[in-house]
């Protein structure tokens, strides 16, 4: 779904097709943060997550800004993420955000599954997404 995927700056990840920026506690001048792992959970089209409570985010342009304030972090969605970002609302199964991302783009729902379960994953990692209570259709 994205073809730049030899163009990443100093200062971005790649998850999955995705690219990241992140700004990073100590590039602000402020201690890095030790959070606990959290629990493994195998992430499928059948989980439903919800944006983390505590983080805030913005559109500018076709791109989303995310703020976690427990990492102290900033993390910019593409386009594309901002789609699959603006979809999650804690009671939608990830397949069914999957689904109405491959029609928009007229391809294949597995290979929405298989770009977007990664970066999902990641999300959870940062802080930026949680499970939703009952997190299984």
């Amino acid at each position: 779904m994205s073809d730049d995927r030899d163009d990443l700056g100093p200062d971005e990840v790649r998850v999955g097709d995705w690219r990241m920026r992140r700004t990073l506690p100590e590039e602000l001048g402020e201690p890095a943060i030790d959070l606990e792992p959290l629990p493994e959970v195998a992430i499928d089209r059948a989980t439903v997550v919800a944006l983390h409570p505590d983080a805030s985010w913005v559109s500018i342009g076709d791109e989303v800004v995310v703020y976690v304030p427990v990492t102290r972090t900033s993390h910019v969605l593409d386009h594309v993420a901002r789609m699959c970002w603006q979809s999650i609302d804690g009671s939608s199964d990830l397949g069914s955000i999957f689904d109405r991302i491959a029609e928009r783009f007229g391809v294949p729902t597995a290979t929405v599954a298989d770009d977007f379960l990664p970066l999902v994953a990641q999300w959870r990692e940062n802080r930026m997404i949680e499970l939703a209570d009952g997190m299984r259709r």
